[in-house]
């Protein structure tokens, strides 16, 4: 199951999947849970099953403050979201890269 998949079992509308702003950046998901009116940002950081490092610790300050940019962007592009509350979250995909199957993920909600 991909991390848009997990979203959408959980009852999300995917608005976008690797977004792009020109060459300035990229969002990984961007979901929509209609009953909160909450658009969801989301970073997916990949990591293989014996990595130490959990990929949430790569989404540093300076890649949250080029996702709130992008998001920003993003809002302005697509009004019909104006009027939704904005959450970002970051999703750590464990994955067995030569099988190309994934194999964990955890979802952390809400993450700056």
């Amino acid at each position: 199951m991909s991390v848009a998949e997990y979203y959408k079992i959980q009852g999300y509308d995917i608005v976008a999947q690797n977004w792009r702003w020109s060459n300035k950046g990229e969002i990984d998901i961007i979901t929509l849970n209609r009953k909160s009116n909450t658009l969801v940002i989301c970073e997916v950081k990949t990591r293989k099953s014996d990595s130490v490092v959990r990929g949430r610790e790569a989404v540093n300050y300076k890649k949250q403050q080029k996702l709130r940019r992008l998001a920003t962007v993003f809002l302005q592009k697509n009004t019909i979201y104006s009027e939704c509350d904005i959450r970002f979250d970051v999703a750590d995909v464990i994955a067995d890269v030569e099988l190309l199957k994934i194999n964990k993920i955890d979802l952390l909600e809400n993450a700056f």
